[in-house]
């Protein structure tokens, strides 16, 4: 994230809202120092990490409304995705995987049951 990417958004914001770019003077001069001087700026790739998550989390949510199977993967080869999605030389990278489809009718191990830990055992209630 940086200043001319909250340009980008902004100027996008009025077009859809028909508003002039003036009357978010305040919103930008916040966003700039939240970036720049804020503690995104101490750890931009981590908050721009963050902003990834929450993306994908909306994305895995939709797609399982939609009966979509997800699978969203860390411990990957950036590098080579990277690669393979032309970003190399650009500002951008990977940070994670998502495959998304539809899993076969006779897959036995698509079909059992989910493992999963009694809610006891992960909230503790206080």
């Amino acid at each position: 994230m940086s200043e001319p990417d909250i340009d980008r958004f902004l100027d996008r914001t009025c077009e859809v809202r028909g508003a002039p770019l003036t009357s978010l003077d305040g919103y930008r001069k916040m966003l700039v120092n939240f970036v720049q001087k804020g503690w995104a700026a101490r750890d931009l790739a981590g908050w721009n990490a963050r902003q990834v998550y929450i993306a994908l989390g909306q994305f895995l949510v939709s797609a399982a409304m939609l009966g979509v199977d997800t699978c969203p993967m860390e411990g990957i080869d950036t590098t080579a995705y990277d690669r393979l999605l032309g970003l190399d030389g650009t500002a951008h990278t990977t940070l994670c995987a998502c495959p998304a489809g539809y899993r076969l009718a006779t897959d036995e191990h698509g079909m059992a049951p989910k493992v999963r830990y009694a809610k006891d055992h992960l909230i503790e209630r206080r």
